[in-house]
């Protein structure tokens, strides 16, 4: 018998050949059953039912009982009967008919039925039917999925049974963090479905791929050596015309390249003006622009905002764009009037944090933005300011100064990164490591590889495997 916590019997002592229990229900197989199960309720002390099940599984389903029923004689059992899902109650949510069960993830059963596979999930009911050859249960960003293969065919469904992708294709794939189901014809072309299972784009000859920093707004379709642009709503906004595509989305456009020419586009898939040599649109909703032997800038609309008078235009950048007229650098506004004289600089670079690298004689120094020099022309190379922080290089080797050229960091790095999420990546004799915006070594060299921080961990590659870290450098998860 089961006592409970009080010490009272359930139910009437019996004798039993076999017994296993979990969560409130038990499989007794009580002498003179021959060898047949049945399913106790311990908080009544009642059977189910009055079936002599020839097995009861308790464990693969919990809070459920999977039942084998055998109508032969016992000692003929060879393990082929019919299984079935029978609930708390003793309730048959699934009769027996199925040739196997097996455990998968998220609490799903694999059944098999004729040779033939399917799906009960948690609550035992039948999500997908055994009519598939094989049957995977993949995860997509956390939620389960159900992906059946028949005839070589693959295909995918919902966790309620809901079909979203045809069984139809060579394969479907599920990329953590990627917006769109990924189906391949098995040759050279690919295509895309959302996750309500609608078809967003065509398939395209040599692949489609969401442009970095677009977030899944638009998709590059591949057609030979030309690239058209699709909506995520499946529309298409650029034609199959072009080589390359740029985005700048915070400032609202695409440059496209086709052979040796620039394009200007919106996000609506607009053409903007002409082809140009060179487009680099910056802020202030100015795009900078070269044509021929001369350099100027257009508008929103592509028309021309400032005359084309200067020999190089570099992008706007607080409020500020670096331009050069003869062998001399000056900086002008947004209307093209001179804010910083010219001056014999080999180079002018966009502000950041209110500072500029210009170059002088191969050497790089900090400008504000009245054009003083903050510090000396002492710099092989330098990034742009960033929240007070600059990396330098002197030498060969790369350092870290603030805004008044004090030493943050000594020149002792063979190469760097920009920062991101407040580190940067930094490389010693071979190693990465990261590196903090007052200069110490927040993780020392010790990497082969590496990625910038996000969210407060990055991807790292040690001894051959990806793992990822925190701030602090410990290993967080492994990454396959």
């Amino acid at each position: 018998t089961y006592i409970d916590q009080q010490g009272r019997e359930r139910f009437a002592p019996v004798a039993v050949v076999m017994a296993t229990q979990k969560g409130h229900l038990a499989a007794l197989s009580a002498e003179g059953d021959d060898e047949r199960h049945r399913v106790l309720d311990l908080r009544s002390g009642r059977y189910l039912d009055t079936t002599r099940w020839i097995d009861v599984d308790l464990h693969s389903l919990p809070g459920f009982a999977l039942v084998t029923r055998f109508d032969g004689p016992t000692d003929q059992y060879d393990g082929n009967g019919q299984l079935g899902v029978m609930d708390g109650s003793g309730r048959m949510i699934t009769p027996p008919k199925y040739s196997s069960v097996h455990p998968a993830n998220n609490g799903y059963l694999l059944v098999e039925l004729k040779g033939k596979y399917g799906v009960l999930d948690p609550e035992g009911r039948e999500a997908l039917p055994p009519v598939y050859d094989e049957v995977d249960i993949p995860t997509w960003d956390g939620t389960p999925y159900f992906r059946p293969l028949n005839d070589g065919k693959y295909g995918l469904f919902d966790r309620q049974g809901t079909l979203l992708v045809p069984v139809q294709y060579a394969s479907v794939e599920l990329e953590s963090g990627h917006p769109y189901i990924i189906v391949s014809d098995g040759r050279d072309g690919n295509g895309f479905y959302d996750r309500t299972g609608r078809a967003v784009v065509p398939f395209a000859q040599q692949g489609l791929q969401i442009p970095y920093g677009t977030d899944g707004r638009f998709i590059e379709a591949s057609y030979g050596d030309y690239t058209g642009i699709y909506h995520s709503s499946g529309r298409l906004l650029v034609p199959k015309e072009y080589n390359e595509f740029s985005y700048y989305l915070a400032d609202g456009w695409i440059v496209g390249r086709r052979l040796d020419s620039a394009y200007l586009f919106d996000t609506a898939g607009r053409r903007l003006g002409g082809a140009y040599n060179e487009l680099a649109p910056g802020s202030n909703g100015l795009v900078a622009a070269s044509l021929g032997e001369k350099a100027g800038y257009l508008d929103r609309s592509g028309a021309t905002a400032i005359p084309f008078v200067y020999d190089i235009a570099k992008p706007f950048s607080e409020g500020l764009a670096a331009v050069r007229q003869g062998s001399r650098w000056g900086y002008i506004d947004p209307k093209g009037k001179l804010a910083i004289a010219l001056s014999d600089w080999n180079d002018a670079g966009a502000f950041r944090d209110g500072l500029a690298p210009v170059e002088r004689d191969s050497l790089t120094g900090f400008i504000n933005r009245s054009g003083k020099l903050l510090t000396p022309f002492a710099f092989a190379a330098a990034r742009e300011f960033s929240d007070g922080v600059a990396l330098v290089r002197t030498g060969a080797r790369w350092g870290l100064i603030d805004r008044k050229g004090r030493q943050l960091a000594a020149p002792q790095y063979d190469n760097v990164d920009d920062f991101s999420d407040g580190l940067a990546a930094v490389q010693r004799a071979g190693k990465w490591g990261y590196i903090d915006r007052k200069g110490r070594e927040a993780i020392a060299p010790q990497f082969d590889s590496y990625h910038d921080f996000k969210n407060g961990t990055a991807l790292v590659k040690k001894n051959g495997e990806w793992i990822r870290i925190d701030k602090k450098g410990r290993e967080v998860e492994k990454n396959n």
